[in-house]
């Protein structure tokens, strides 16, 4: 406004700083603000827009049972989203102890709304976190440019053997079909968790996919197991949780938590227009479910039908999951995979064998 109104200058912009000790109010003058300093909404938006979906990759970085990964090509794909610009910048891979990406960097030179595809070669060994991290600045606007970062998505890998006889659903974990199973687990940081050791296990049949956990606990005495309805706050107690995705090509899922009393928590998610998961508190999966307390550990079995899901397993398919324990005592929680979150690209492989 170069002009008060009639009836007075109506709108001033001020400049806002918060800190520990006070807020400071500034008037911002009429011209103060460099050009290139300025950023409009749509700008904004854009560099929001962009920053998510410039870097994108064609599938995760796959990681077996012991946490190791032969050499393997690896496609990455960049998008630029400018319709003026070139996007011309030297990617680079930000490579943690553990891990070897060649070339560590590539300089990179795409049209205005183009696209092109790199191969890098990867390899993996222990520690699996932090994950190697590319970056690259992107145009959007004249002598403009902003910084995208992406992880290298992975997606480790476990077996669900198909039983030759339906297992028995005591709780007790007694049966020779559930030696075998994930113990490797994951701190939130994916340093090793403060939980005591778990073990999950999987098995199959035609008709039900069978879940079990084995929770060491140090001083069981002390294990929080409040809840006693369905659909109560199991995922405070003590608990097991799983992410189910029984079909890698559409974007639905189910959570389940369980406690060491067998009530259960669950629910569906699907992606709403705006592609974020959103929660079906209502759904309610069928199961048959069972517990045991012993000296120093709470065990689980869970027996849940596939018709309900939708699906049938088919060998060497596979499904989305991930997993994890939690234990209140110590304020810790063991996963599978890191981040615990909603969406196909945090999800491990359930290979069916």
């Amino acid at each position: 406004m170069s002009q008060p109104s009639a009836t007075g200058l109506k709108y001033h912009f001020v400049w806002v700083t918060v800190d520990s000790n006070k807020i400071s109010i500034a008037p911002i003058k009429m011209g103060a603000v460099l050009p290139w300093d300025e950023i409009t909404a749509d700008e904004n938006n854009f560099v929001y827009s962009a920053q998510t979906n410039c870097i994108s990759f064609n599938q995760p970085f796959l990681i077996d049972e012991n946490n190791l990964t032969g050499v393997s090509s690896f496609e990455t794909n960049i998008k630029n989203y400018s319709k003026e610009f070139w996007l011309e910048d030297t990617i680079r891979w930000e490579i943690p102890t553990g891990w070897f990406v060649e070339p560590s960097s590539l300089p990179i030179s795409i049209a205005a709304d183009s696209s092109e595809t790199f191969h890098f070669v990867i390899k993996s060994s222990k520690p699996l976190y932090p994950l190697p991290e590319l970056s690259l600045k992107f145009p959007y606007g004249e002598n403009k440019t902003a910084q995208a970062i992406k992880a290298l998505p992975i997606a480790q890998q476990t077996v669900c053997h198909k039983a030759d006889k339906k297992p028995k659903i005591d709780g007790k974990i007694s049966e020779e079909i559930w030696q075998k199973g994930v113990t490797s687990l994951l701190g939130y940081d994916g340093t090793t968790p403060k939980t005591d050791s778990v073990k999950f296990s999987f098995v199959y049949d035609d008709d039900y996919l069978y879940l079990a956990s084995y929770c060491i606990d140090s001083d069981i005495k002390s294990i929080m197991a409040d809840i006693k309805e369905h659909d109560g706050a199991v995922y405070g107690d003590d608990c097991v949780g799983y992410i189910l995705q029984p079909d890698p090509n559409k974007d639905e899922m189910f959570l389940i938590y369980v406690n060491p009393n067998g009530y259960i928590f669950d629910q569906k998610m699907e992606p709403n227009a705006s592609g974020y998961f959103e929660s079906d508190e209502s759904w309610n999966c069928e199961y048959k479910v069972k517990t045991k307390i012993g000296k120093n550990y709470w065990s689980m079995e869970l027996k849940l039908p596939l018709a309900q899901f939708g699906t049938t397993i088919k060998m060497d398919n596979f499904w989305g999951l991930n997993m994890r324990r939690k234990q209140p005592r110590l304020n810790d929680a063991a996963h599978w995979q890191i981040p615990w979150r909603y969406g196909p690209e945090f999800l491990g492989r359930l290979i069916m064998e």
